[in-house]
């Protein structure tokens, strides 16, 4: 069965445009049934679906002659060379020298490559100067609430997404009729393996098959560290750290490895999915860079199998990843930020300069009051309260809604 996802709309109408289709994201996430449902909804029957984790279909690819690997893949899947060729490739990561032929074969035939792979790191490394200008890179990350509620037969349709969440309504009836299974959603994530098994010892151990498939392929196949115990104690440790600053000095005692050796961990996690940070809020460029970025995690069930965190955390962690898919492509260079006065009082989050947003358990009127006061003095349009449990302020609306 085929859950829609919300990215796939976009993906779907990206088909017909030449240029190659990469989807990336973390393992489980669910990018090879995007792939067979496009496959399925392509519009063509010159098309070809490769499974590159099957050794036989690897080694198609292992010919120096690129003339040559197109010609048996026509041969093997009973294509027609002289229409347009929609080539399908699942795992792209196992196929090192594979930017180099999809360049040739689109550069010479024209070939639609639709293809996924395991990590940013790899794709954004070997396709940045090849595969320039001849590709569009999307991000799948694990399930938002509202597909999570899809995936649970709770709801028959996603919602529209978009960025501005200011004209969103506080709806008491959906904050109570979905409660329960936002608590689960903080609880165990959102990898669609996780979320539809019930038993929960399942789904822990789902959860720990998804960090050892990490380790061992992502950081041992990607990476040069030799330390891999050491980069596991590190994942432990930022887990526990979901929405707090990054303090480089302080891990690097905690884990006992050199400044730089934390900083070429935590650039590899976070090109490969594992972490995301986000910068402070300045309108000048020079003074955000110098101040320390916020940690959040990929998914708030595999940080609480690594280290148990708060409701708290979990909720703005969740909130964190809901906004990450919210954003389109054209607001991406503004994004989301967050902002803390030298005293201490932050706002949670910015989103693209322009909407202040906090995130409590339980909001009340002093949390409004508080914020558009912040708000106002750094020029913000527009404010709003994110509460998890019930209230009756009227400006807040439930993280169970985003």
């Amino acid at each position: 069965m085929f859950f829609p996802r919300l990215i796939y709309p976009e993906l779907l109408s990206h088909l017909r445009k030449p240029e190659a289709t990469i989807v990336t994201g973390m393992r489980r996430t669910g990018k090879t049934m995007l792939l067979e449902r496009l496959f399925e909804d392509a519009q063509t029957s010159n098309k070809a679906f490769i499974d590159l984790e099957k050794r036989f279909n690897r080694e198609v690819f292992d010919n120096s002659d690129y003339d040559e690997i197109l010609k048996n893949i026509v041969l093997q899947n009973k294509l027609n060379p002289k229409e347009k060729i929609y080539l399908f490739l699942d795992e792209i990561q196992t196929i090192k020298n594979l930017p180099s032929v999809m360049k040739y074969l689109f550069d010479h035939f024209g070939v639609k490559f639709i293809v996924t792979g395991s990590s940013s790191f790899y794709l954004r490394n070997l396709f940045s100067e090849s595969m320039a200008g001849r590709k569009q890179l999307f991000e799948l990350y694990p399930l938002t609430f509202n597909e999570f509620l899809f995936f649970k037969g709770s709801i028959k349709q996603l919602p529209e997404m978009t960025m501005d969440i200011s004209h969103i309504k506080k709806s008491d009836w959906w904050q109570e009729a979905y409660d329960n299974l936002y608590l689960e959603y903080l609880l165990y994530g959102g990898f669609p393996g996780v979320v539809l098994v019930n038993d929960e010892v399942d789904k822990k151990r789902i959860l720990k098959e998804v960090l050892f498939s990490y380790i061992d392929q992502d950081v041992k196949n990607l990476s040069t560290f030799k330390k891999i115990g050491e980069m596991e104690k590190m994942i432990r440790l930022l887990a526990s750290r979901i929405g707090q600053k990054i303090d480089l000095a302080k891990i690097s005692r905690e884990v006992g490895l050199a400044r730089e050796t934390v900083e070429e961990y935590l650039y590899f996690l976070e090109q490969t999915f594992m972490i995301f940070t986000i910068s402070p809020f300045s309108k000048s460029p020079d003074r955000e860079i110098s101040k320390a970025k916020k940690l959040y995690f990929c998914d708030t069930g595999l940080a609480n199998v690594l280290s148990p965190i708060s409701t708290g955390q979990a909720l703005e962690n969740a909130i964190f990843h809901s906004f990450q898919v919210r954003i389109p492509k054209k607001f991406a260079f503004l994004g989301i930020n967050y902002y803390q006065k030298k005293g201490g009082t932050e706002i949670d989050f910015i989103l693209n300069e322009e909407i202040g947003v906090e995130v409590k358990e339980t909001v009340d009127i002093y949390d409004f009051k508080r914020l558009g006061s912040l708000a106002d003095k750094i020029n913000l349009k527009k404010v709003k309260l994110i509460s998890m449990n019930k209230t009756s302020e009227m400006n807040a609306i439930y993280a169970s809604q985003i």
